[in-house]
């Protein structure tokens, strides 16, 4: 027998998977914007914006929310999301020369504004769509949705990879790495699993698992550090 993702299940687990994933991401920033080294501050800073957006969506499925808000509720997740992937360009740039700083920025700022041009242009996310299993979301045409995915994933993994070399020890550099390349596939995914409610069902069980490890491993390493940093 295959495995079928009703609306019961989603009305249950979905609220708890935000839950869990926002207020996780939420744990990740703070212990990250603790440490003095500002390249870290500004990864919590980052995470801390992604962080909203699974706690937008619990609330989507604990509201039985108009389309108008729903649809307001999305476009502010959208804002949060930008305003996330130009502070993890900035992040990813900051061990090169202060000319390739600010290339980089100029590079988020462009990116933000094609997406928000592909978006007025093409008209794509206007009216939520709702799935079989209750899941809401605001469908986007392919183009925006590759520009999207392509700025997102780009910008976190290299700020990923930047923040990883600010950090020491192992085995916590290869856990956070890992975690968190998983947690930026997972956010392509999202973007790409349509109407498929098993697939988007799968996707928030491993992005919770993901999040669980990341913030379990932060907490534990982070904590020492800080608390090294205070006594030095």
């Amino acid at each position: 027998m295959g495995f079928e993702v009703t609306e019961g299940l989603v009305r249950v687990a979905s609220p708890l998977f935000g839950l869990h994933n926002g207020v996780g991401l939420l744990v990740v920033a703070v212990f990250m914007y603790m440490r003095s080294d500002n390249v870290l501050k500004m990864f919590g800073v980052g995470v801390g914006l992604l962080a909203l957006g699974p706690l937008l969506s619990m609330m989507f499925a604990l509201l039985n929310l108009p389309d108008e808000s729903v649809r307001w509720f999305g476009l502010l997740n959208g804002i949060l999301g930008m305003a996330a992937v130009v502070v993890f360009f900035i992040v990813g740039s900051s061990d090169y020369s202060p000319r390739w700083q600010r290339i980089a920025l100029l590079a988020a700022l462009v990116w933000c504004a094609v997406l928000v041009g592909l978006e007025l242009a093409l008209d794509s996310g206007g009216t939520p769509q709702y799935t079989d299993a209750g899941y809401a979301s605001l469908e986007f045409h392919a183009l925006t949705s590759i520009w999207l995915m392509a700025g997102m994933f780009i910008a976190f993994l290299e700020a990923v990879h930047i923040t990883v070399e600010h950090s020491h020890g192992e085995p916590y550099r290869s856990i956070l790495i890992a975690a968190m390349s998983l947690f930026a596939v997972s956010r392509v995914i999202w973007i790409i699993a349509g109407e498929n409610d098993e697939l988007r069902f799968v996707n928030s069980a491993v992005t919770t698992a993901m999040v669980l490890v990341m913030w379990v491993a932060v907490v534990v390493h982070e904590r020492r550090e800080i608390a090294a940093e205070r006594v030095g």
